[in-house]
């Protein structure tokens, strides 16, 4: 009983992360920089000296939305629609490779 409820919960969340990271990335391929600019700011300030609580929140705020904003920067170097196109190829293979990773996750914990 106390294996299927760890299990569970397990499961519950991995896909609580990897959905995180999808939805968010795909928010940014819809919105630019106006969800990124918010991410930025919540997260990257620079310069602040930051309490123990502070530190957890950007913890848990990279651990739940970085990839989607760290690859949109990176691909600053390009015009805007190379850009979008190129994070639209992200966003797919994001999706793809979180379901490749719980079914892998899962099959070895199960």
């Amino acid at each position: 009983m106390n294996t299927e409820i760890s299990l569970l919960i397990l499961e519950n969340t991995l896909i609580a992360l990897l959905g995180a990271q999808n939805v968010y990335a795909f928010l940014i391929l819809l919105t630019g920089s106006l969800v990124l600019d918010s991410y930025e700011n919540g997260i990257h300030k620079e310069g602040l000296k930051r309490t123990w609580l502070e530190k957890v929140f950007l913890i848990v705020g990279v651990t739940l939305f970085g990839i989607g904003p760290y690859i949109y920067r990176k691909l600053d170097q390009h015009s805007w629609i190379v850009k979008k196109l190129l994070f639209m190829l992200f966003c797919i293979g994001l999706f793809i490779g979180s379901i490749i990773l719980f079914a892998i996750i899962m099959s070895i914990v199960k």
